[in-house]
């Protein structure tokens, strides 16, 4: 099996981005690894996280229904035949009674375990742009003070070190749809064959994300004992990082606070620059008197 796996949708040479306060800009070069938060911790911000909308959930519940159908009818044909063929009478109605009572438990543990799975599939989110956001720099800053790392797809996958043993990762942008749009079809809840975590509903279309995602073991038997965690994923950071951009709208402090330790965690000072965003602008006119 393949441990990384990207999205045929995917440039290999797509900028990403990932913004970042200075702790958790810490936490990364120190550990050299990246962080996967499970679905749940999304949850403040976008509960039907780990979802899918409602078509490709009617279609899921539908091919459930079908195969308790058949399951149910066949037991029932087995219990009749068996009966005949050594002439024992048979509660055929109480069989049924039965035979409900045990579907019932199995849908609504299928159910559960969907929702236990959604929840627990682990992300590390970044933003596809050929440029720095300035929404972005307000919504993950504190404050004004703030980090992004500039990487690409490849980048990114050529990072993962290849001794990693964990389940497979994948690499995949997000698709933007309402989730309760009836008129969806199958195709429209997917990104290249995969539905969760990769649909999210259209007032996220801003975040223009890639997800990577690494989908958890999770024992349907012992879903009650099931815990959702995170995981970090150690990473080579002079493959990882391309460029370190410095938000425009932090001071001079920190501003040497980033350098100071991004040199002490070895990390290359040539590598870092402070957001052009809000200067440059002389230049327009420089051009017209060269």
């Amino acid at each position: 099996m393949d441990t990384i796996k990207i999205s045929p949708s995917l440039n290999s040479d797509q900028k990403i981005w990932r913004y970042l306060t200075l702790d958790k800009f810490i936490d990364l070069i120190s550990r050299q690894a990246l962080y996967f938060a499970p679905l749940e911790k999304f949850i403040d911000s976008d509960p039907f996280e780990g979802y899918m909308p409602i078509p490709a959930l009617k279609i899921f519940h539908g091919a459930l229904g079908d195969t308790i159908q058949f399951f149910e009818k066949e037991s029932l044909d087995r219990f009749e035949k068996l009966g005949a063929e050594n002439g024992v009478p048979i509660n055929t109605e109480k069989f049924k009674r039965t035979i409900n009572s045990e579907t019932d438990k199995i849908k609504k543990k299928s159910l559960k375990f969907m929702k236990i799975l959604g929840k627990s599939i682990q992300v590390n989110c970044w933003n596809i742009s050929d440029y720095e956001s300035e929404a972005f720099w307000k919504l993950y800053s504190d404050e004004g003070k703030g980090v992004a790392i500039e990487s690409t797809v490849e980048s990114l996958s050529k990072s993962i070190f290849p001794t990693y043993s964990g389940n497979r990762i994948h690499i995949y942008p997000v698709k933007y749809v309402d989730f309760f749009d009836e008129s969806l079809n199958v195709s429209d809840c997917m990104v290249d064959g995969q539905v969760v975590p990769l649909i999210k509903r259209k007032s996220y279309e801003h975040e223009n994300e890639v997800r990577a995602f690494i989908v958890p073991d999770v024992d349907v038997k012992r879903l009650d004992e099931h815990k959702i965690e995170h995981v970090f994923v150690e990473v080579d950071l002079s493959v990882l990082i391309e460029r370190i951009h410095i938000s425009p709208f932090a001071g001079t402090a920190f501003k040497n606070s980033v350098k100071a330790v991004s040199k002490a965690f070895n990390i290359e000072i040539c590598k870092i620059s402070v957001s052009n965003l809000l200067s440059d602008s002389d230049k327009l006119f420089d051009l017209l008197e060269s």
